[in-house]
């Protein structure tokens, strides 16, 4: 089933917006800031974002405020390691385990 914008284009623009989506090995991208780490694992790069899943109970809200502490001191916190740039410490904090959603910008 064709959606309408689909339908909309020609074959010269089908072909267009292809190429220009497409990616070679030959292209070179550069890697984002490491901005969170564990030693050598890297947690979290800037402009990206994590989700922190698992089991009730498990402890994920206290391993995302030791992350986000960490991130909001650049310091190490816990083993995290956090090197935020300056002027790019924001954090968006969403919890939806709560009954009422929450959201914080640190």
């Amino acid at each position: 089933m064709q959606t309408e914008k689909e339908s909309n284009l020609s074959p010269v623009e089908s072909v267009s917006s292809w190429k220009d989506a497409r990616l070679l090995i030959t292209d070179y991208f550069e890697s984002p800031p490491v901005i969170i780490q564990i030693d050598d694992s890297i947690i979290g790069t800037l402009g990206n974002f994590s989700a922190s899943t698992g089991k009730a109970k498990s402890k994920k809200t206290f391993n995302i405020c030791a992350i986000v502490s960490a991130a909001l001191t650049n310091s190490t916190i816990l083993n995290y390691t956090a090197s935020l740039p300056a002027g790019k410490n924001k954090i968006l904090f969403v919890d939806r385990n709560r009954v009422n959603f929450t959201a914080s910008v640190y």
